[in-house]
């Protein structure tokens, strides 16, 4: 680790361009616009260079502070610029020493640190201690000609859906995606972390920024009822559902088939990649794959500090919950 110096920018707006969306500075700065906790970004230099850095949301609770990849980016850091025109063990070698230089520094400054990785070595963690789990997403190569190559079920619910009256088009009931995203917790019996009006404030946010586009399904009646919003990754031309949902006037119609469909019809051509963005949870998962070719593992790492940290702040969360 010799030569790396570790440190907190004073803000994101020198960070350079090109890596991926989640870790651009207008993702960052519509992000902070948006939600109600500071993002810090920790970085790494070597000989004064900027090697490495990673984007961080910080709350704290009863003292304690907890660092994570920010709210709704689903992809984080640490994101390594400077490694692109090395060789692959160059690449590989500046990665882990860097890697392990930030890690090392957001396990000394925070009482719990939880990543959601881009990058699929998580060896600088593993070394460190760091505990690891595999996350899951599913693909469609939009670059492949089997890209709308679809199961007969599932275009007879498209087919459905259009002979039904309904329609795809821009997203723009920012009341109806809300109500949309708080029931999507709901029904499945899932407990909601965030709430629906900060996605709704990212939503707008990033819209505005050009980072993210909305689309939906209307009824007969052009009323929205199933919503879709798209990252707009074009550094890797990768498209990522950032999120889809849908009102219960939805249920049974064919909708979400026929918004996932005319997705890849819409991303097919400026992107080579479309991520339907999580496959954790089965239900969800099993719906995705019918739109896609390629599961990909992906991980979570985190780093408690102490035994009886994660224990006090359990505890502190449920009291704060009792209190309201």
């Amino acid at each position: 680790m010799s030569g790396i110096e570790t440190g907190f920018a004073a803000g994101w707006d020198q960070l350079p361009p090109g890596e991926t969306v989640f870790g651009s500075a207008e993702w960052l700065t519509a992000t902070a616009k948006a939600l109600p906790f500071d993002i810090r970004i920790l970085e790494a230099r070597q000989a004064g260079k900027l090697a490495g850095y990673l984007p961080l949301q910080v709350i704290r609770r009863g003292g304690m502070t907890r660092a994570f990849t920010p709210i709704l980016a689903y992809y984080g850091g640490p994101y390594i610029p400077s490694a692109d025109d090395l060789r692959f063990h160059e690449r590989t070698k500046l990665r882990y020493e860097v890697t392990t230089a930030l890690l090392a520094r957001a396990a000394r400054e925070f009482h719990h640190v939880s990543l959601t990785l881009d990058d699929p070595d998580v060896r600088a963690g593993l070394d460190a201690g760091w505990s690891c789990r595999p996350m899951y997403t599913v693909v469609n190569r939009l670059d492949s000609d089997a890209c709308l190559d679809l199961g007969g079920d599932t275009l007879r619910n498209v087919r459905k859906a259009e002979k039904a009256g309904l329609t795809f088009g821009p997203g723009r009931d920012e009341e109806g995606f809300a109500k949309a995203f708080a029931r999507t917790f709901s029904r499945k019996g899932i407990s909601m972390a965030w709430k629906p009006e900060w996605a709704k404030a990212m939503r707008r946010e990033l819209s505005a920024a050009g980072l993210l586009a909305n689309h939906a399904v209307s009824g007969a009646d052009a009323r929205e009822i199933a919503f879709a919003s798209v990252a707009l990754d074009k550094p890797r031309k990768r498209a990522v559902l950032w999120y889809s949902c849908s009102l219960e006037e939805a249920d049974k119609t064919g909708a979400m088939h026929l918004l996932m469909f005319r997705l890849l019809e819409a991303y097919r051509g400026e992107y080579e990649v479309f991520d339907l963005c999580g496959a954790d949870q089965r239900g969800l998962a099993g719906f995705k794959e019918k739109y896609a070719q390629e599961l990909v593992v992906r991980h979570g790492i985190e780093k408690w500090k102490g035994p009886g940290t994660r224990a006090l702040m359990g505890a502190f969360t449920r009291v704060r919950g009792m209190l309201g």
